[in-house]
């Protein structure tokens, strides 16, 4: 029973952490919102996007499943939610490497 409770706790906690990451610095004194979810599929752009259609949009999809799973006691659906937000996550490092690759490139070029 407590690993239950505990496991609960921990799995909220990561999702109050997800949505609140995308209010902290991410990259370059640049804030996680500013991020869209359109940037993470296209290519990271220097145009600041809103909040609903920032990143924090898939965290906050997360965090609900993550509700969902607790509240069914389905781990399946709290670890669905761990995917989408480390998904999420390793979208945005490789378009930022991406990014920070083109801009060297064309610096030796």
């Amino acid at each position: 029973m407590i690993r239950n409770i505990l496991g609960s706790v921990v799995a909220l906690a990561g999702a109050a952490s997800a949505v609140l990451s995308p209010f902290r610095d991410w990259y370059g004194g640049r804030v996680g919102r500013d991020y869209g979810v359109r940037d993470l599929f296209e290519g990271i752009t220097p145009v600041e996007s809103g909040v609903l259609v920032s990143i924090l949009l898939p965290f906050l999809a997360a965090a609900l499943l993550v509700s969902l799973g607790v509240v069914l006691r389905s781990r399946l659906v709290v670890a669905l939610a761990g995917l989408v937000v480390l998904g999420f996550t390793i979208l945005w490092m490789v378009r930022q490497g991406q990014a920070a690759g083109s801009r060297v490139w064309l610096l030796y070029t």
